[in-house]
């Protein structure tokens, strides 16, 4: 579709860069049901997991979902990722942002958003210099998470003549993986369902299934194959770290998990009390998690976006409905967990205890202890 030739439609594009991109014949390959084409059009009137991310939303925001609110937010962020990059990388950007063409898949869109939805927040202070796609990982140094960061910045303490951590540089290389959120196809959604929230020993999940279904309850297991394969293959893209101002990011974005309070499955599998795959990297290892990944990643940053974060591609917004969690690495030194916590506004210190299953039904949770002692029987260890 050649829009380039036509008008462009959206008038509150306050910075140009949408203007620029449609007139440059950046949008011609896109999808014409593509959610940009849609929403700079005026036609967008829903999008994936609309209602969860509502019910999970503020009351006051329930109905933040116009597409002008988030286009308007959409061209300042282009245009700071414009202002911080080349022309090809940033062109090479809008051409991922395409989720295939004629081909288009909403999720893998999504996916791309939430890459600049990553840059933004860890671009709100210092003066930063981005690179888009840096080969810089794996054995042919030739893989590439989404940003290399070098940010300069200095974190405040008491006063402004005595700062906590003096002016200083940083990198931050970040990958960013999504989920794209649908539960096993055989479970009936308008009935409640468990899902076990750790990692649990496959050949004996009969057990669990048989307790459940004596109790009425349908068994969603938790994505732990995406996990291991999400965790390996940052791994795969990060280099070790250089020195103490080089950290590896990993955002795990669980917005479209079709689970209420989804952030809590990633969180739990990883950093529970009992086979935490993060928290105990020998089970890690033992799951099939390369050692890399434990000898490279810095940090995990988990969340799960309300509408309005969604709207305004924002992820502060998760910080407000709590839900957002940050996992460290072991080896970071006392100073590098304070520059870390301060750029995530989150205490590493936090010693929160999770529940072993996750009840859904329509929007409730709640937590059946009779089946969490059947979950702890079959752990994965």
């Amino acid at each position: 579709m050649c829009y380039s030739k036509k008008e462009f439609p959206f008038k509150l594009d306050l910075t140009k860069i949408l203007k620029e991109i449609w007139n440059n014949g950046w949008f011609n390959e896109y999808s014409k049901e593509h959610f940009l084409i849609k929403a700079l059009n005026g036609d967008l009137s829903d999008f994936r997991r609309k209602e969860l991310s509502q019910n999970e939303a503020i009351n006051l925001y329930k109905s933040c979902d116009n597409p002008n609110i988030f286009l308007i937010i959409l061209a300042s962020m282009l245009h700071k990722l414009k202002s911080s990059c080349s022309t090809e990388e940033f062109r090479r950007f809008i051409e991922q942002m395409a989720a295939g063409k004629d081909n288009y898949e909403e999720s893998q869109f999504w996916a791309t958003i939430n890459e600049l939805q990553a840059l933004h927040f860890m671009t709100l202070c210092g003066r930063y210099k981005v690179e888009y796609e840096p080969e810089i990982g794996g054995e042919s140094g030739k893989k590439n998470p989404e940003y290399r960061i070098n940010n300069r910045f200095i974190i405040p303490g008491e006063s402004p003549d005595k700062p906590l951590i003096p002016m200083a540089d940083y990198i931050f290389d970040v990958e960013v993986k999504t989920i794209l959120g649908a539960v096993n196809e055989r479970i009936d959604k308008e009935k409640p369902y468990i899902t076990p929230l750790l990692t649990i020993d496959y050949k004996k999940r009969e057990t669990l299934e048989k307790i459940c279904k004596e109790n009425g309850f349908q068994v969603a297991y938790p994505d732990v194959i995406h996990m291991k394969d999400f965790l390996n293959s940052a791994a795969d893209k990060f280099e070790l770290p250089t020195n103490e101002n080089h950290f590896n990011i990993l955002f795990l974005n669980w917005s479209f998990r079709e689970l209420s309070n989804a952030y809590l499955e990633p969180l739990a599998i990883l950093d529970n009390q009992y086979n935490g795959l993060w928290r105990y990297p020998q089970t890690g290892i033992k799951f099939q998690i390369n050692k890399d990944v434990y000898d490279k990643i810095s940090a995990i940053v988990i969340y799960n976006l309300p509408i309005q974060g969604l709207m305004f591609n924002d992820i502060r917004w998760a910080m407000s409905n709590r839900h957002y969690s940050v996992l460290f690495n072991s080896s970071l030194t006392s100073k590098q967990q304070v520059v870390l916590s301060r750029l995530f506004s989150f205490n590493p210190k936090q010693n929160t205890q999770y529940d072993l299953c996750l009840l859904s039904s329509g929007n409730t949770s709640y937590i059946c202890d009779s089946i969490n002692q059947e979950i702890k029987k079959i752990m994965f260890i």
